[in-house]
């Protein structure tokens, strides 16, 4: 386990100091549950995965295999999902089978043809989310007010935020996207 929870951490670039303040223990006390010499609480594992942003049962995993990935874009996965409009290029997968988002970031493309909506539903972010519109325009449709993006502009959206994107502009929206995963698959 203290395996699983060392390499979770680096994985995130969290020292830990920077584990144990967000925690509530000290650097020295995570140390010894990562070497092995004590075992944390059921209570203060749960604190980890939660700040990690994994299951606990993650936690006894072997950690993830953290190496440089170049992934041209003739391979990347493009997806289209029921009740989205768009399609989606995964920039943050291996291959088309590397679906299951192990990364502690999510990355895609999307394209929106003009007129459309994200999706036939306002979605609700399940995560933080950032979009960065490359080319067009959209609304975001958040509370009462929509906002307008344009290209070059940006918009960070908290965990929890509902949200509804329309494509404003007169011709296919290019957007970037990116999440913190939670261990959430398609």
């Amino acid at each position: 386990m203290g395996e699983g929870i060392r390499g979770r951490r680096k994985a995130r670039g969290m020292t830990l100091s920077e584990l144990g303040e967000q925690v509530g223990v000290t650097a020295s006390h995570l140390s010894q549950i990562e070497r092995g010499l004590i075992e944390p609480s059921l209570g203060l594992l749960r604190r980890i995965a939660q700040v990690l942003a994994v299951s606990v049962q993650q936690l006894f995993d072997s950690p993830p295999e953290q190496r440089v990935v170049l992934l041209p874009v003739a391979r990347a996965p493009v997806i289209t999902f029921p009740g989205f409009n768009g399609t989606y290029r995964f920039l943050s997968a291996d291959s088309k089978d590397d679906l299951v988002f192990s990364r502690p970031i999510k990355v895609f493309e999307i394209e929106l043809e003009a007129g459309m909506w994200l999706s036939d539903t306002p979605l609700q972010s399940v995560t933080d989310e950032c979009c960065y519109v490359i080319d067009g325009a959209l609304d975001f449709h958040i509370g009462a007010e929509p906002l307008h993006l344009d290209s070059g502009d940006s918009l960070f959206l908290p965990l929890h935020t509902e949200y509804h994107v329309f494509n404003a502009g007169p011709g296919t929206a290019r957007i970037l996207w990116a999440n913190a995963t939670t261990g959430m698959a398609l």
